[in-house]
């Protein structure tokens, strides 16, 4: 079954199988009279019963209300614990055992810039992973580059920018591969890959992006856009 809110949609499996023939497209249900059909059109109302009741109680005790918050109620997670904060805090105690120690400590510069940013951009603690899309990473990249740097500090620049944009996929990726998150909120971005010949830098498997519209965007944003700078990390 299909759950779809605020155009954002999600799958639910009922983890039965039908014939093709069997279902009406038009009328958008199952025929037949069989004992199995039966039981199936049964479990399908019940999932119906279920999905609306899963949608009742998130009204009723003003939680986050989302395709992803429904299923997760459905099936039993706790979405609380699927927050961005937390998957931070799982990379950063779990995954540090397979990586060096200057590596983590770029990942804890990198969980720090999002919690600054979480703060002072989303005026929020944490954010549901469900939650995360493009936006929130085109938020997160122009914060990093108009970020006023504390004193001592200097001003992001570009690689540092793209470095941290790259931690914070890895860590998408592990929450993906997870099935912590059903969408990937990096999937609207065509990376730009360059190679370093003596001093300068080369355009590879350069692609524009078809999502771009650059009159909504406007010309501050392109500048900011243009490219990534994929680097080891």
């Amino acid at each position: 079954m299909r759950v779809t809110v605020n155009r954002k949609l999600v799958d639910i499996s009922l983890k039965r199988r039908i014939k093709i023939s069997s279902w009406n497209h038009e009328l958008q249900k199952l025929e037949g009279s069989d004992q199995e059909t039966k039981d199936i059109r049964e479990k399908i109302r019940q999932m119906g019963n279920e999905i609306n009741a899963a949608y009742d109680v998130l009204r009723y005790d003003k939680e986050l209300l989302s395709a992803d918050a429904i299923k997760a109620k459905i099936e039993g997670i706790d979405e609380e614990n699927t927050t961005l904060l937390w998957l931070m805090n799982y990379h950063n105690t779990e995954i540090k055992k397979l990586l060096e120690p200057g590596t983590m400590k770029n990942y804890f510069s990198t969980e720090r810039y999002i919690k600054e940013f979480l703060m002072n951009k989303k005026r929020r603690k944490d954010m549901y992973l469900s939650q995360l899309d493009y936006k929130f990473i085109i938020d997160f990249e122009i914060y990093l580059r108009q970020r006023e740097p504390n004193p001592g500090q200097r001003p992001c620049g570009n690689n540092t920018v793209m470095k941290h944009i790259e931690r914070l996929r890895k860590m998408i990726n592990i929450a993906l591969k997870n099935d912590w998150i059903v969408k990937d909120p990096f999937s609207a971005l065509n990376a730009i890959s360059l190679t370093k010949t003596g001093s300068v830098w080369n355009l590879r498997n350069w692609k524009p992006s078809k999502i771009w519209n650059w009159k909504e965007m406007g010309t501050k944003l392109c500048g900011i856009l243009l490219f990534s700078v994929v680097t080891p990390g």
